[in-house]
Parts: C-alpha cells; sequence; structure tokens
C-alpha cells in the first residue's frame, strides 16, 4: 500500500509538468516578424500589442499580413487592413478583417473575403476557417467562381484540401452552356463535378432536367440523374430511374420504367435510348411505341426518325387500325410503304374477317398488296368467316 501511494504521488506530481508541456506545445505564440511600429495599450483591463505599417505575423506555417493589429496574450490577433491569411502551399485567404485564435488555429474573417485555392475564388462577407481541418465555412451567402461557372448559396461548407464544396439552402449554378437550381449540391473543384444531393433543377436554353440525386461531369459534358428523374424539350417528356446524358455525343438515355412521350407519339420499355446526331431511338425490354396510326409492342425496337424506319427484334405484335400482324421479327420503311415479317406470323383483318398464318410476309401499304410464304409444310394458311 505504501509503495502504490508514493506511486501515485509520483504521477500527480509529474502530471502538472506534463500538462504544461502539452500546452505549450499547443499554445504556441504568435511570433511578429515585422511592423513599422509596435507598443502596448490597454483595454478592458487587458493589455495587447499594437502593430501597425506592413505588419507581418506566424505561428508554425500560418502567416498573416495586414495594416495594423492588435495582440492579446500572444495568441489571439485582431488584425485589419489588407488583410492576408496564409497556410504553407494551401489557400490564401484575402479580407478586410480577422479575428484569429492561435490556441485552436481557427480564423473568422469579415468583409470582402476572397478564398483563393488554385484556380477558384470564393467570394463572401463573413467566412470561418479552421487551419487544422483546412475547412471554410460560411452562413451568410458566397459565390464561387471557377472558370466561366459561377456557385452561389447561403450556407457553405469549402474542404480545401479535398477540394470540394458543399452548397446548401438557395443554391444556384450559371454557366455558359446551363443553368441550375438546387436545395444542396456537393462540387468538385478539381474534376469539376456537380454532385445532386437534392431537389435540382438543371436548364439549357433547349431543354429542362429534374433530380434528386445523380451528377454532372461539367468536363465531359456527361450527366446521370438517379432520383424522380424527370426530362423536358419542347413537346418531348420523359422519365426513367436513371437517366443519362452524353453531351459529346448528343445521346439521352432512359433506364429502368422509362417513358417518353412527343406529341403523339409515345414509347416505354426497360431502356429507352435516343442519338440525337442521328436521330434514332433504341427501345429494349417491354417495348412499346405508339403514334397516331398503330402500336408496336416487342422485345426490342429500333426507330430512325430520318428515314421513319422501325425494325423489331423479339416476338412482335403492330396494330393499325383494324389489322394486327404478330411475327419475330418486323422491319417497315414508312417512307416507302414496305413492309417484311419474319417466323411465326399471324396475321388478321378484323374488319374483314381475314387472317393469315405463314413464315413470311411482304407488304406494300400504299397498294394494299400482301404477299404471304411458308408456314407449315411450307404453304402460308388463309383463313376467312363467311355467313358465320
Amino acid at each position: 500500500m505504501a509503495k502504490f501511494a508514493a506511486l501515485l504521488l509520483s504521477l500527480l506530481l509529474c502530471w502538472p509538468a506534463l500538462s504544461s508541456a502539452q500546452q505549450s506545445r499547443s499554445k504556441k505564440p504568435v511570433a511578429i516578424d515585422f511592423a513599422q511600429s509596435w507598443s502596448y495599450v490597454q483595454q478592458q483591463g487587458k493589455v495587447l500589442q499594437k502593430l501597425t505599417g506592413e505588419v507581418q505575423l506566424h505561428q508554425d506555417s500560418v502567416f498573416m499580413y495586414c495594416d495594423s493589429a492588435l495582440i492579446e496574450d500572444k495568441q489571439r490577433v485582431f488584425a485589419s487592413g489588407n488583410v492576408i491569411i496564409q497556410q504553407a502551399d494551401t489557400a490564401v485567404i484575402f479580407a478586410d478583417s480577422l479575428v484569429y485564435h492561435g490556441d485552436t488555429r481557427e480564423a473568422e474573417l469579415f468583409g470582402n473575403v476572397i478564398l483563393v485555392n488554385g484556380t477558384q475564388q470564393l467570394f463572401t462577407n463573413r467566412l470561418h476557417y479552421n487551419l487544422n481541418t483546412k475547412v471554410a465555412t460560411y452562413l451568410d451567402g458566397a459565390v464561387l467562381a471557377n472558370g466561366q461557372s459561377r456557385l452561389s448559396s447561403k450556407k457553405g461548407y469549402y474542404f480545401v484540401q479535398q477540394q470540394e464544396v458543399f452548397f446548401r439552402d438557395q443554391v444556384e449554378v450559371s454557366d455558359p452552356e446551363f443553368s441550375l437550381k438546387s436545395d444542396t449540391l456537393k462540387f468538385n473543384t478539381a474534376s469539376k463535378t456537380a454532385f445532386f444531393l437534392g431537389p435540382t433543377i438543371i436548364a439549357t436554353a433547349e431543354s429542362k432536367v429534374y433530380t434528386e440525386s445523380g451528377f454532372y461531369d461539367t468536363q465531359a459534358n456527361f450527366a446521370e440523374f438517379n432520383q424522380n428523374a424527370q426530362f423536358t424539350k419542347g413537346n418531348q417528356q420523359a422519365t426513367a430511374d436513371t437517366i443519362r446524358y452524353d453531351g459529346r455525343f448528343n445521346v439521352y438515355t432512359l433506364q429502368g420504367n422509362a417513358w417518353f412521350e412527343e406529341g403523339d407519339r409515345r414509347a416505354t420499355g426497360n431502356l429507352i435510348q435516343h442519338d440525337q446526331r442521328a436521330n434514332k431511338t433504341f427501345l429494349k425490354g417491354n417495348a412499346f411505341l405508339q403514334d397516331a396510326s398503330q402500336e408496336i409492342n416487342a422485345e426490342e425496337i429500333i426507330y430512325d426518325g430520318n428515314t421513319k424506319t422501325f425494325s423489331s427484334r423479339g416476338r412482335t405484335q403492330v396494330s393499325e387500325d383494324s389489322q394486327i400482324l404478330s411475327a419475330d421479327q418486323i422491319d417497315f420503311n414508312d417512307s416507302l410503304g414496305l413492309g417484311f415479317a419474319y417466323g411465326n406470323i399471324e396475321w388478321q383483318d378484323t374488319s374483314a374477317n381475314l387472317a393469315i398464318q405463314c413464315d413470311t410476309i411482304a407488304y406494300n401499304k400504299s397498294s394494299g398488296f400482301l404477299l404471304a410464304t411458308g408456314g407449315r409444310n411450307n404453304r402460308p394458311l388463309l383463313m376467312n368467316i363467311l355467313d358465320g
């Protein structure tokens, strides 16, 4: 017991010295590198150092420059006039005034604040900057300038090392190519990629997209919208579980519960892809295409808007007026009015009470000519109802 008491007493006696050493390391004083004039002043019962004229200060890797400064307890700095604070090779911040806490290595900057990190510039009137975590926070509005893009919000968090900014509340982006409004947005200033973390509307000169999740790579001009995604362009409307846009090739992709409508034309499927340059549309998985004159159901449909031709793969059914055609594959050129069907064909004209079963059909829409070949025993079968 006596040995234990002696050990405990020795630890208690050593503790204050150990704590004092740790405290001195954590509270390293702010050093004065240069000032044109220096004096002591007393304010509210405290003695402060007053520096004026081209003031230069530092604490470890943190460097500060200003026109005048007050230093309290060699830890707290009140700086004003052309303030600059920089930490090693990271961001540089300019402001009208500064309060720096040397014990926590945190800074409050006021008035015409500009944070510069590489090619990015963040403008605000008040900024909190933690030099330990290298995180800047603003709560009264700011604008991030990145090349030709401008991002603004009421609140934000700038992670300097990760080169990421979280924008919250009244987020707006203006860019020569698009405009954006969002509830919450993350922007990577290195990759120039925006991540949508809440309800977002993106508008271009021709189209508009609504989403609640996704991203947009502004450099690659590639976007993906994942939650409640909706697209409009002129009289075109579309929804899907996921909407992708590849601006390099002008390709739109709707994946999962895809739905598209344009005037009297409607399309649904597991996947719809539209190549705007080639004016081609691809539908896959429970594909359905409807226009003013016909309906097409198939596993896969390819529609060429220039030549007005469609091709189907998988079991296909085409309904037009009173005529219904089912086959394994159908190719039809609307401009020429020529169509071909192949495999297990069933054709019927409900108004004429006619039906044909065969292997191949060639059809001329303008003349109404139909040629059926093949079938059971290599012969087509014609069925007609007469007198019931």
